[in-house]
Parts: C-alpha cells; structure tokens; sequence
C-alpha cells in the first residue's frame, strides 16, 4: 500500500455584506453553531466550506447563514493548486 501526501491549496475571494453581521447575528450564530472572530472568521469559515463544495452560491442556503443571496455572500476561486510533497 503507499502514502501519498499531497498540499492542497486555495485562494478564494469571499465576498459578504458586513451589515449583515451584527453583534445579534453573531451572537445568534456562535449560540448553535461556534464562536467565530468576527466578519473575517465568517470568511474564513465560508471560503473552507466553498472549497469543500458545502456553499455555493448565488441559489444556495448555507448552514447557519440562511439564503447565500440575503447575506450577500459569493465566492470567486482565486487560484487553485495541487502537488504532491512525499
């Protein structure tokens, strides 16, 4: 059987409406979800979901955000790459 690791890299642009996330919101969210650092955190969060194929956008409800559309969120794949380190 063999290993393979390989890296798997990312650069997405995470687009959202930062009036959406009030201190309610995130409150609300970190209440059922997790605590998450603020509106960057959320882009973190969403850009690791965007890759995983877990929120696409513009028709898609995204766990703990609702309708991408209403939260202003879209994503745009910056650059994407692959390779094989052992």
């Amino acid at each position: 059987m063999k290993t393979i690791t390989v890296e798997v890299t990312h650069e997405v642009e995470v687009t959202l409406d930062e009036t959406q996330f009030t201190p309610e919101f995130l409150a609300h969210f970190a209440s059922y979800m997790f605590d998450l650092d603020g509106v960057d955190g959320h882009a973190e969060h969403l850009a690791q979901m965007h890759v995983r194929g877990l929120a696409d956008w513009p028709d898609t409800f995204i766990e703990g955000y609702g309708p991408a559309e209403k939260m202003g969120i879209a994503f745009k794949v910056l650059d994407q790459r692959t390779e094989v380190v052992s």
